[in-house]
């Protein structure tokens, strides 16, 4: 067995600017310890801003991304809003305060990006709290339950729908980012990442 982190993080400089890369590859069981302990190098480190990059990520447990998400936003921030077949709601929001509370942030997505990745990319694009760049996400918002079948089969039942904290409705319609960008890397340069320092430089 090959165990892969999560999460990595990396800072480079661009033109005297430190900028923090984190790089989350889905939402597992050691993401949340991952991200707070890069958001405390981040911070000892003195950068200027941080990329998050979700692209082709498909997603993972919710309560890590609800939990993600309170490393930049404000303690009981709703993240996202669940919705079952009759309209009731749930909320689930954040219940730390923020390691991150101002530093500039700016979120990368394409449309490999799905479930609990677009949760957290929603949640900081409804906030105001980061630039959204890239392609529309993939559209995974539902929760589903395995029903087992009499003749070994099964069958997935959708029971509710994620919404945004703002109620845009995630399943089959995904995030619009704040900056539409082709998610191609020729000549070796990642445009979209690109525009992320350009942003975070200028900031």
């Amino acid at each position: 067995n090959i165990k892969v982190e999560s999460a990595t993080y990396n800072v480079e400089n661009y033109s005297g600017k430190k900028i923090a890369i984190l790089k989350v590859s889905q939402f597992g069981d050691d993401t949340v310890f991952l991200a707070e302990k890069f958001a405390n190098q981040a911070r000892s480190d003195s950068v200027s801003g941080i990329v998050l990059d979700l692209r082709n990520n498909p997603g993972g447990y919710l309560d890590s991304s609800v939990q993600f998400s309170g490393i930049f936003l404000e303690k009981g921030k709703v993240v996202t809003i669940e919705v079952d077949k009759k309209g009731a709601k749930k909320e689930y929001k954040t219940d730390n305060d923020p390691i991150i509370k101002n530093l500039p942030l700016v979120v990368l997505v394409n449309d490999g990006s799905a479930s609990a990745a677009e949760i957290v990319a929603g949640a900081m694009r409804d906030y105001g709290r980061a630039e959204t760049i890239g392609v529309k996400t993939f559209g995974k918002g539902s929760v589903q339950n395995l029903v087992d079948l009499s003749n070994k089969g099964s069958l997935k039942i959708t029971v509710a729908r994620w919404l945004t904290p703002l109620g845009s409705a995630i399943n089959g319609k995904g995030i619009e980012p704040n900056i539409k960008l082709d998610d191609k890397i020729e000549n070796e340069k990642d445009q979209i990442l690109d525009k992320a320092v350009e942003l975070l430089k200028n900031s």
